[in-house]
């Protein structure tokens, strides 16, 4: 039968991956974990067609106008989330620290990296992919001696994330910035 043998072969060549560079890769593919990853010529593409839907557009930039302007703000890093080696959203944040000191009083809170923008596809909604983005930046707050993180979201449009990351533990700061409300989660 030539079809398992074309898939014996493609076994054995994903067996071999496992060791040394491709191990990564591997578990990435077989894994539940999400891998976040910088933003590069390699994964562009894939992450700039992610979209939500037609009635979140609203909410946040195209992926295509994000992805233009990130690299433009040298204290932001953005990343792709991957789930089993398909992209599934992406995440951007800012470390205060990076900023200019008119910059660090007016949009951020001392001490909390800022989550600039976060989407997941609306075609991988409600798989923990949010969660993970967020339980990630927290990871990435606590690996830099900062205390928490902060963002921003569209609490008076129709769709709003609030709910979302009020389940997460985030509570108003009493701030608006750019109309939007200013929400804050202390480690």
């Amino acid at each position: 039968m030539p079809g398992l043998v074309v898939l014996s072969e493609i076994y054995e060549q994903l067996k071999g991956c496992v060791s040394g560079f491709n191990r990564g890769l591997w578990q990435s593919l077989t894994s539940d974990a999400r891998v976040f990853t910088p933003v590069d010529r390699d994964n562009v593409i894939e992450l700039m067609f992610l979209s939500v839907r037609d009635d979140e557009k609203h909410l946040i930039s195209p992926n295509v106008e994000w992805l233009a302007q990130a690299p433009h703000f040298e204290e932001s890093q953005t990343y792709g989330i991957f789930h089993r080696g398909c992209a599934v959203g992406l995440i951007s944040i800012i470390d205060p620290l990076l900023a200019s000191a008119d910059d660090q009083r007016t949009f951020y809170q001392s001490n909390c990296l800022y989550v600039w923008r976060l989407m997941i596809d609306h075609g991988h909604r409600h798989k923990g992919h949010g969660r993970a983005a967020i339980a990630f930046v927290l990871e990435q707050a606590k690996n830099r001696g900062i205390e928490g993180v902060s963002l921003t979201t569209k609490d008076k449009e129709p769709g709003n994330a609030l709910p979302f990351y009020q389940s997460l533990g985030f509570s108003a700061t009493g701030r608006r910035l750019h109309d939007e409300i200013e929400l804050i989660y202390r480690s």
